[in-house]
This record gives C-alpha cells, sequence and structure tokens, in this order.
C-alpha cells in the first residue's frame, strides 16, 4: 500500500509547483509590462515638458525681440518691416535659439518659415520637438505679435502742412516715450492654441 501511496504524491507534488511556477511566471511578465508602461508614460510626460519648454523659451525670445522693435521702431511700417521681408529669416533664427538653455534634443522651428500680417498683427505658428531616441513629441502653438502703432486718423490728416510737421515731430516724440512707458511687450505678444502633434 506504502508503495501506491508514493507515486501519488510525487505527481500531486509535481503538479502543485508546476501550477505555482504558472502563476509566478505570470506575476513576473505582469511587473515587467507593468514597468515597461510606466517607463513609456514617463518618457512621454518628459517628452512633452521639453517641448513646452522649448516653446516659453521661444516666448522669451519673442519677448526680447519685440522689445527691441519697440525700442527702434516709430511707426507701424517699422515695426512690421522689423519682422517681415529681409529680417523674417533673422527674426525666426533668433526666436528658435535654444542655446542660452540646457535643453537637449528639443528642436524648435517656426513652421514653414511663414509670419502674415492679419488685421494689423503678425500671426505665425511655432512648432518645438522633444526627441529621445526612437520616440518624439511635438507641440505647435499659434503666436500673435499686436502691433501697436496705430494708423494717423482723419483729424490728424486735416491738419494744416506746417501744423502738422511740427505737430508730427512731437507727436512721434511723445508717442516714443509714451510706448516705450505705457506698452509693455507682454501685452503684445499672445501665444494660443497649445496642441499635441
Amino acid at each position: 500500500m506504502s508503495r501506491k501511496n508514493r507515486g501519488s504524491i510525487l505527481i500531486t507534488t509535481l503538479m502543485i509547483l508546476s501550477i505555482i511556477a504558472v502563476i509566478c511566471v505570470s506575476c513576473l511578465g505582469l511587473a515587467y509590462s507593468n514597468g515597461n508602461v510606466f517607463c513609456l508614460e514617463y518618457k512621454y510626460r518628459v517628452l512633452k515638458e521639453n517641448s513646452l519648454s522649448g516653446v516659453e523659451i521661444t516666448r522669451s525670445n519673442i519677448l526680447s525681440e519685440v522689445k527691441n522693435a519697440l525700442l527702434k521702431c516709430k511707426n507701424k511700417e517699422e515695426f512690421s518691416s522689423y519682422f517681415l521681408g529681409n529680417n523674417q529669416k533673422t527674426f525666426c533664427d533668433r526666436i528658435t535659439n535654444l542655446n542660452k538653455s540646457e535643453l537637449s534634443n528639443v528642436n524648435v522651428r517656426v513652421d514653414k518659415n511663414n509670419i502674415y500680417e492679419e488685421d494689423g498683427s503678425l500671426n505665425f505658428q511655432v512648432i518645438s520637438d522633444a526627441k529621445d531616441n526612437n520616440y518624439s513629441r511635438k507641440v505647435k502653438v499659434s503666436v500673435k505679435i499686436i502691433n501697436p502703432f496705430k494708423q494717423p486718423s482723419i483729424e490728424e490728416d486735416n491738419i494744416s502742412n506746417e501744423e502738422s510737421n511740427l505737430n508730427s515731430e512731437e507727436i512721434n516724440i511723445s508717442n516714443k516715450e509714451n510706448n516705450s512707458q505705457q506698452l509693455n511687450e507682454k501685452d503684445l505678444v499672445i501665444i494660443e492654441n497649445y496642441r499635441e502633434m
């Protein structure tokens, strides 16, 4: 009798050990896949934050350029030409320059190098792309730079030539002083429509 029981105990023990081994392998696989998912989510968040950081550095560069434009420009046309025409490529290069930051593997560019004027403001889109090996995350934003200089009114055009020359010089001087004191470049730059690509 005891000889027959030894075989059944061995088989039962092997079955229990194989069930335990299957459960352990399943738990290890689940832990490994959860670890991979966590790493991917972490990488996604880091890349997204790096892309947003690229946008914020670009915003800072745009504010600096607008501040320079306010100091150098006297009217609406000069303000627009500071950003458009022959200066457009230089402006795009300056605002997308990330050399002063510690961001690595982040590339910022003006979409299609296209800056267009609409409703008295300059509009363009900026794309910030953060990469890490085979993974990348892009953020695209719309930028609007409001032109602070107004067109001369009809009443100012009706003033006689002598008075208009004197008045225009005084107006330009006072406008430049008022603009530099009252205008803040932060009020002229609007960044909106943050979207991931």
